[in-house]
């Protein structure tokens, strides 16, 4: 548990390093799903508006009124600057490990299915995870 804690609190920290960017595109489902009590589900949203309204983050919502565009396992899509440095693409296994690739081909296809999951969600200007912090 405090490896955990202690890779999370190295991941915000990224949030507020100078030239670090962050697009993520969140299910509808996610928002609305308390994992706790909802004294935690409001303190989730709130951080999340936080993060939203900081400039080097793009936070998406993907209605639950739009049916998927395509069907695809979580992934995340790591971009780095330097030409030595290529990107990467991260997917979960069946059993719940990472699978890290640099394989040009799988990471094209997961920027194919980035492309289409960002032209479905709701623009960040009128994210749902707005209108479900003024309830």
């Amino acid at each position: 548990m405090r490896a955990l804690a202690a890779l999370t609190a190295r991941r915000q920290e990224l949030l507020h390093r100078d030239g670090f960017a962050l697009h993520a595109i969140l299910d509808q489902a996610a928002l609305l799903r308390p994992p706790a009590g909802s004294c935690v589900m409001a303190g989730q949203l709130s951080h999340l508006a936080g993060l939203a309204a900081r400039p080097n983050i793009t936070l998406q919502v993907l209605p639950l009124t739009t049916a998927w565009p395509i069907l695809s396992p979580p992934f995340t899509l790591l971009g780095f600057p330097g030409p030595g440095d290529p990107d990467t693409a991260c997917t979960v296994s069946h059993n719940g490990l990472n699978h890290l690739t640099r394989d040009d081909r799988h990471v094209q296809a997961l920027c194919g299915t980035y492309a289409i999951l960002s032209k479905a969600a709701l623009p960040a200007d009128t994210s749902t995870l707005r209108r479900l912090l003024r309830r």
